[in-house]
């Protein structure tokens, strides 16, 4: 066979099939209006959404990171993309001092809001999942 004969019919090919790449996993978002900060703990965490993909270090506080990503080209050159992002500072005792759902870069300064609250007067009451859905900050 000629390559003038097979490369239409290879292209053809190439151009009839999908491609989809995924990176990391789903966020199960249902537990992230119970997160509370200076109340809710790492292992809480690790219990509602699984090993993180990503973990680091912000401003010398530790930060855990769920991710997902999935593109997929299709035939004609169409293309789909999702992805989401749960991102949670904590502070040296393991517990959250900011999160964001979908973020789109810190906002402000992690800092250790906690170590300076009373015991007593850590507001613990539940984040409006509706500001969090925004990339809003928690309180």
């Amino acid at each position: 066979m000629s390559l003038r004969l097979f490369a239409p019919w290879f292209g053809a090919a190439v151009c009839a099939c999908s491609v989809t790449m995924t990176l990391g996993r789903k966020v199960n978002t249902v537990h992230v209006s119970d997160i509370r900060r200076c109340v809710t703990t790492e292992r809480m965490l690790l219990t509602w959404f699984g090993e993180p993909y990503k973990q680091g270090n912000e401003n010398g506080l530790p930060t855990l990171e769920w991710q997902y990503m999935r593109m997929q080209v299709g035939a004609g050159g169409g293309r789909e993309r999702e992805s989401q992002s749960l991102v949670v500072v904590l502070n040296q005792t393991g517990r959250v001092v900011y999160f964001a759902l979908n973020p789109t870069g810190f906002a402000r300064e992690p800092k250790d809001v906690c170590a300076t609250a009373n015991a007593g007067a850590v507001d613990d009451a539940k984040i409006d999942p509706d500001a969090v859905e925004a990339g809003a900050l928690a309180p």
